[in-house]
């Protein structure tokens, strides 16, 4: 069947909203100076509520672009873990409920300052080199990383037990001169 407004040889593809009735949560953090030699950066917590049945986590989406005083690169994983990371600096980050009918997250966002002490239990989900542009040009778009699981028939990597976590990762050598990174969650709670 040919759609008369439709270019020869063009795919035509029909858009359906849906939404879900699932309690959907966000995180966002921009201007975030890793350090030196970082390794954990960033992780997604399924934190020890004592008394209070565990919800499934389930991750949606993960961003991540960046910037640095001279184009680079940075390699980027994304691991979930059975063992929360102990020890480091870390600072718990604002998350925005989608719906405000929706209850409290119990997911915890932590951003670190400095790496954990230890950090176990670890298996990859995703790996990419990221291109980091040079700050101040526009020579090159800022590439981003978008590695988004909500999307297709496959199921999404779900945190049930207490210290579970989804960790953004550097490969633990030298951070670029100047590297500043946006990073945003997005993942569902029930």
């Amino acid at each position: 069947m040919s759609n008369a407004n439709q270019m020869p040889g063009s795919s035509f593809e029909q858009r359906v909203r849906t939404e879900s009735s699932i309690a959907t949560y966000s995180c966002a953090i921009t201007a975030f100076t890793p350090g030196t030699n970082a390794t954990l950066i960033c992780s997604l917590t399924q934190p020890y509520l004592p008394g209070t049945p565990f919800k499934r986590l389930a991750l949606a989406n993960v961003r991540v672009s960046g910037q640095a005083t001279a184009t680079s690169n940075l390699d980027v994983q994304l691991y979930k873990s059975t063992v929360p990371p102990i020890g480091g600096t870390s600072a718990a980050q604002a998350v925005c409920q989608h719906d405000s009918g929706d209850p409290a997250p119990t997911g915890t966002v932590l951003l670190y300052s400095t790496n954990p002490t230890t950090f176990v239990g670890q298996k990859a989900l995703r790996a990419v080199h990221l291109q980091l542009a040079a700050i101040g040009t526009q020579a090159a778009p800022i590439q981003e990383i978008n590695w988004d699981f909500g999307d297709r028939s496959s199921r999404c990597p779900s945190a049930y037990a207490s210290g579970e976590s989804f960790s953004l990762v550097l490969a633990g050598g030298a951070v670029p001169a100047g590297t500043v990174l946006t990073i945003s969650w997005e993942w569902t709670e029930e």
